[in-house]
């Protein structure tokens, strides 16, 4: 059995259409690249995206790239919005007094 030295490339076999393969000329000609780094950067970005999505694809198979929110990152969130919430709470309880005393002189 051959194992594969670290530094070399694995090898991968994929089938194609005729209209993906003409779609993937199309596109390697006019990013002036093989076919091969066209696709190697495709399968690239496409791993790049499921890893921030933490492997979450919505059905019907389409995938979003948007990253979700930790359970820490919408705790930071709410923290920070309540926060907001009090000064601008506090702000407007200023301004209302300010007002009634404008009212009152």
């Amino acid at each position: 059995m051959k194992t594969s030295s670290p530094s070399k490339d694995a090898i991968l076999s994929v089938r194609i259409s005729a209209e993906m393969d003409e779609r993937l000329k199309k596109a390697a000609k006019a990013l002036d690249l093989s076919k091969n780094d066209v696709a190697r950067g495709a399968l690239r970005a496409t791993l790049e995206a499921m890893e921030m999505r933490r492997y979450r694809i919505e059905w019907p198979l389409r995938m979003d790239a948007t990253p979700r929110p930790t359970r820490a990152e919408r705790e930071d969130t709410r923290a920070i919005l309540e926060d907001v919430r009090q000064q601008v709470n506090e702000l407007l309880e200023r301004q209302a007094k300010r007002s009634a005393r404008a009212a009152g002189r």
